[in-house]
């Protein structure tokens, strides 16, 4: 199953399409078909229409009195009720095609190595290496065109939802019902669902440059402010679930960006230090997310959401701790923010080595490897993952002067303990323990 239109354009040359019950052929790509469909419509719309018309004529002259009726009116009439008798087939706007899973035969779904495809001179990929294990997450990473949403395309992996999730003894659920996605620079080939949206019904348009005449919006054009945005229905997303339910997550993400450059850009937490940082919710501030905010501004946002907490923050930490610890689940601190020194020195981490983190993460491969005891925050590092430089997992190496990274940390962790003082009258032992520089 794909809705990859470069791979449908280059490679179906013939499509099937099951139409309320009817097959209908076509010779050609995704793009001929689509033009050809849209003729037929076009044809069946007319035809319904003039059915319509005719009906509502000859509708009008049943109601005349018989005197007004010319001869032949029986034979008239009957044509009219089986006229009405016909039944149009609408064309329905909701399908579903419920495919069940098969047996499970194992802990591992998919193993590949080495593996290698192409389409003429176009390679899709080349000694390519992942596995699968069941109950997975799969990321599927390279240059536009190249499959990745081809790739990624499983009836069996849904969307639950874009924000405001809650976790229940039955699983993962969805309340807010919609999306809220930044528009900036936003492409229809790198971004084709969420583009999509920006021009059907209902689509919400924030803060947008767009043409008057032609209402063409301009994804480009920051003016006004680099927050543009479009809000829109869960639905408008193909692959999103219709009860926005889930079950428990094997793995839970914490995304940090740090602009002091000191932290990690992956470190697994223990459920004690996982309710720290979720109490802490340390981040930075970037252009495009608040207004007046032009350059990184680290701040601290009590579980990373503190406006929308009405009830004391350690109430949903302790929350998080159970559920962590009740469903075994590994919680992990990821930072994309800089590496190398601080903002304005340093650079933002790689996404591409964020990206093999988290996949390694999601995959299992770190389970096994060496880890380090961070010395100032306390959490484990990996020493070393496979497609990743080793330096980088140790910011302190990453600096031209290890000294200024050592007196940017201390600066960073007496950041952590002032702030994290709030909350030490209101938590049990074990995260009193995980706390940084033990606020008292």
């Amino acid at each position: 199953m794909t809705h990859d239109r470069y791979f449908l354009d280059n490679v179906a040359q013939w499509i099937l399409e099951i139409d309320r019950g009817e097959g209908i052929p076509f010779e050609g790509n995704y793009t001929a078909w689509l033009e050809n469909r849209e003729k037929r419509m076009k044809i069946e719309q007319r035809q319904q229409q003039a059915r319509q018309r005719t009906l509502s004529r000859e509708l009008e002259w049943i109601r005349m009195s018989p005197k007004a009726r010319q001869a032949k009116s029986k034979a008239r009439i009957r044509s009219y009720e089986e006229m009405s008798a016909q039944t149009f087939e609408e064309r329905p706007d909701d399908l579903e095609i419920q495919i069940p899973s098969g047996k499970h035969l194992g802990d591992l779904v998919i193993e590949a190595t080495g593996i290698h495809k192409a389409f003429g001179d176009k390679v899709l990929m080349d000694d390519l290496n992942f596995r699968l294990p069941a109950g997975g997450i799969v990321g599927v990473i390279g240059p536009n065109g190249t499959g990745k949403t081809t790739l990624s395309a499983d009836p069996q992996r849904t969307l639950i939802g874009d924000d405001e999730h809650g976790w229940s003894d039955n699983g993962t659920f969805n309340f807010e019902g919609g999306c809220y996605a930044k528009t900036i620079n936003l492409s229809e080939e790198a971004e084709p669902e969420i583009y999509a949206t920006t021009a059907k019904f209902g689509t919400v348009i924030e803060n947008m440059v767009y043409d008057e005449e032609t209402k063409e919006l301009d994804f480009e054009d920051d003016s006004l402010t680099a927050n543009m945005r479009c809000a829109y229905p869960l639905h408008y997303i193909s692959n999103a679930s219709k009860k926005a339910v889930g079950g428990h997550p094997k793995n839970i993400i914490m995304l940090t960006c740090d602009a002091f450059g000191v932290l990690p850009p992956i470190a697994r937490l223990t459920p004690a230090q996982a309710m720290y940082h979720f109490l802490s919710g340390f981040t930075s501030k970037v252009a495009g997310t608040e207004r007046g905010v032009t350059e990184p501004e680290p701040t601290f946002s009590t579980c990373f959401g503190a406006p929308f907490m009405p009830r004391r923050p350690e109430v949903y930490g302790n929350l998080l701790r159970e559920k962590i610890a009740q469903h075994g689940a590994t919680c992990w601190l990821v930072n994309t923010g800089w590496t190398g020194g601080a903002y304005g020195t340093g650079s933002r981490m790689p996404i591409k080595a964020t990206r093999a983190l988290l996949t390694a993460a999601l995959e299992g491969d770190l389970a096994d490897v060496t880890y380090r005891k961070d010395a100032n925050f306390g959490f484990d590092v990996p020493v070393s993952v496979q497609g990743v430089a080793d330096i980088l997992l140790d910011p302190r190496r990453t600096w031209d002067n290890p000294e200024s990274y050592d007196r940017q940390a201390a600066k960073l962790v007496a950041m952590f303990s002032d702030n994290f003082g709030q909350y030490m009258d209101h938590i049990d032992d074990d995260v009193k323990a995980a706390a940084i520089g033990k606020a008292s």
